[in-house]
């Protein structure tokens, strides 16, 4: 027999031989380039008022504390940190909100009392309704709304600022 016949045989039965082009790739190199990865906050934009250094992004679907973080996590940001009264109300106009309440990132699920944020930081700016903290163990999530800060049950649905620093 032939190499030739031997070659078209060998192709037809699935093997491969040395230099044919039937030879499958290495295994440790991709077959094509990775995607692109995809820029963290991409989604996420300025908003007068608010620091320069960072960008938001509202999340208008009403969900819980823990819905929400995941959501922000997702898009490279974290429920957003206020750091002073200008900061407040810039973020405050720029939401959508239900009855004018979003979720921000403080908390004191860790140590009642203890009002701590997003980044794992003490709060810096803590602007409380008069009435507020009000909630003990049972409310250790934070809501904004009138650019003041109200504690609040975690499993509430609500909406929420995005923000990537």
């Amino acid at each position: 027999m032939n190499a030739t016949v031997v070659l078209a045989l060998g192709m037809l039965a699935g093997c491969a031989f040395v230099g044919s082009s039937n030879v499958p790739p290495d295994a440790s190199e991709p077959d094509a380039p990775p995607d692109a990865a995809v820029p963290q906050c991409a989604s996420f934009q300025t908003i007068p008022g608010a620091p320069a250094t960072s960008r938001y992004r509202q999340l208008a679907v009403s969900r819980t504390v823990a819905a929400q973080r995941t959501a922000c996590g997702d898009e490279g940001g974290h429920l957003v940190v206020i750091d002073s009264a200008a900061e407040a109300a810039a973020v405050e106009a720029f939401a959508v909100t239900r009855g004018g309440f979003f979720w921000i990132g403080l908390g004191d699920a860790a140590v009642e009392g203890e009002w701590m944020t997003e980044k794992s930081q003490p709060a810096m700016y803590l602007a409380w309704d008069r009435t507020q903290p009000d909630g003990g163990v049972g409310e250790s999530c934070v809501l904004q709304g009138m650019e003041r800060f109200f504690d609040f049950r975690c499993d509430a649905e609500y909406p929420s600022v995005c923000e990537c620093d």
